[in-house]
């Protein structure tokens, strides 16, 4: 690795800094000059894909465990919820677990790959394991196939389907964790950093590559449909719109129907008050097979495979 490493994303320890840190402030300016080897753990195997983000990094090996280092200041690694409310939180979340009443289990027992204290940098220098995304009323997921980083975000890619389904009926989740103020995260808005939560794509769907931007993502699924979240600034989700969009929407090209035209909807059930929403308008197809994706800092882009006699 070789580059900035303020915040230990190129896997080596930066220089320590003097004082306290407030919470936006950066770094002093650490490089890496000169390609240099990340030391990974010993059980790790072969690496085969490395993402990187702003400023942290995100490697995985041949039999699927994943190791991530750099900023962990919005929880981008992985690493579960390691953010310090700045209390003693000891018992902050009670001391009767779930068995008994229902409560909830203390902090110290939140599955975490990593502490900090109240003064420590948010950062880890060397590769460490990431957790495990929580499975609700199934069994555990299985180790990721691929990974893509945004400025401060990540995604992380699970098959959801049984073993025994054929490579046809295969289809997988995307888990993301970190920065969500421009719901970069593909879920909702109620958390401005988020551990592990699964991305709002279609039920029973399979996505074959992910990119992303600053603060949006782009995602091809292997029936061709392609979907976008996130910020839209600078109109990079490709909606039409400079709206950020936290829930992944189809992208199409321009509208075939005014917009201005359409008439709102009533989708209340019968006997419920009204509730008024516009459909969607309909777009264009794409003039081809899309068969590569790719997110910018702010601006997206996608590769057309066109038969000859339609061009």
């Amino acid at each position: 690795c070789v580059g900035g490493n303020e915040w230990g994303q190129c896997g080596k320890q930066p220089p320590k800094q003097k004082g306290i840190m407030g919470a936006l402030e950066e770094r002093a300016r650490f490089q890496v000059e000169t390609p240099h080897k990340v030391q990974m753990p010993p059980e790790a195997g072969r690496i085969v894909e490395v993402a990187v983000g702003g400023r942290h990094t995100v490697v995985r090996d041949v039999d699927g465990n994943a190791w991530s280092f750099g900023d962990d200041r919005r929880i981008q690694l992985g690493l579960g919820d390691t953010r310090s409310k700045g209390h003693d939180e000891r018992n902050s979340y009670g001391v009767i677990t779930q068995e008994n009443l229902g409560g909830k289990q203390t902090q110290h027992k939140r599955t975490k790959g990593a502490t900090y204290k109240y003064y420590d940098p948010h950062m880890q220098h060397s590769p460490t394991k990431l957790i495990e995304p929580e499975a609700y009323n199934r069994p555990p997921y299985p180790p990721p196939s691929f990974f893509a980083c945004g400025e401060d975000f990540t995604i992380a890619c699970h098959r959801d389907s049984p073993d025994w389904y054929s490579e046809e009926q295969t289809t997988n989740i995307l888990m993301c964790c970190g920065e969500n103020a421009e719901g970069q995260c593909g879920r909702n808005l109620q958390e401005q950093q988020q551990p592990w939560n699964q991305v709002r794509l279609p039920k029973r769907s399979r996505t074959a590559s992910v990119s992303c931007g600053q603060q949006h993502c782009l995602a091809l699924l292997t029936n061709g449909e392609l979907y976008s979240w996130g910020a839209s600034l600078q109109g990079q989700l490709g909606s039409g719109k400079r709206a950020t969009r936290h829930r992944p929407m189809r992208v199409g090209l321009e509208p075939i129907q005014d917009v201005s035209q359409l008439e709102p909807v009533n989708i209340s059930p019968k006997g419920q008050p009204p509730e008024w929403r516009y459909p969607k308008a309909e777009h264009k197809p794409f003039p081809g097979k899309i068969v590569s994706i790719s997110a910018g800092f702010r601006n997206s882009a996608v590769i057309c495979e066109v038969p000859p006699d339609a061009q």
